[in-house]
C-alpha cells in the first residue's frame, strides 16, 4: 500500500472514531438534559453511548499511566496532554473519576462533559492538522 493510501486510511479511521465519540457524547448529554424523548433515544442507545465513552476514557487513562507504547486511537490525545502544561496524573485522576460516573447511571456534570470535549478537541485538532499536511498544495 502506498504511503498516501495508508495515511488516508488512518485519517479516515481517526475521523470516524471522532464522529462516533462525538455522537456518543451528544446522546448522553442530550439524554441527561431531558431531550431523550424528543430525539427518540432509547435507554439501550444511551447505555451503548455511555459504554463507548467509558471504553475511550479507560483506554486514555491507561495510556497516560504508560504513555509508550500508546494505542493509536488515543495517541493524539496523549501527545497533546504531554505537550501541554497539564499534569498527566491529574488528567488520569479526572479520567478515572469520569469512568466511575460512566459505569454508573449518574449524570455527567459540566466538568466531566468539558473533559470529554477537551479530549475530543485534541483528536479533532490532530485530524485537521493531518488533513492540512497531507492535502495537495
Amino acid at each position: 500500500m502506498s504511503t498516501l493510501g495508508f495515511t488516508s486510511g488512518k485519517l479516515d479511521q481517526e475521523q470516524t472514531r471522532l464522529e462516533e465519540l462525538s455522537h456518543a457524547l451528544l446522546l448522553v448529554h442530550a439524554s441527561q438534559l431531558g431531550h431523550g424523548l424528543q430525539l427518540n433515544l432509547t435507554a439501550a442507545q444511551v447505555a451503548e453511548a455511555r459504554g463507548q465513552l467509558l471504553r475511550f476514557v479507560e483506554q486514555l487513562a491507561a495510556a497516560l499511566v504508560r504513555p509508550t507504547p500508546s494505542s493509536s486511537e488515543v495517541a493524539p490525545v496523549v501527545r497533546q496532554i504531554l505537550a501541554s502544561s497539564a499534569v498527566p496524573s491529574d488528567w488520569c485522576d479526572d479520567l478515572m473519576a469520569l469512568a466511575v460516573v460512566l459505569r454508573g447511571n449518574s449524570p455527567l456534570d459540566e466538568a466531566k462533559v468539558g473533559l470529554l470535549r477537551t479530549a475530543l478537541g485534541f483528536i479533532r485538532q490532530h485530524v485537521a492538522e493531518s488533513l492540512s499536511r497531507n492535502s495537495p498544495r
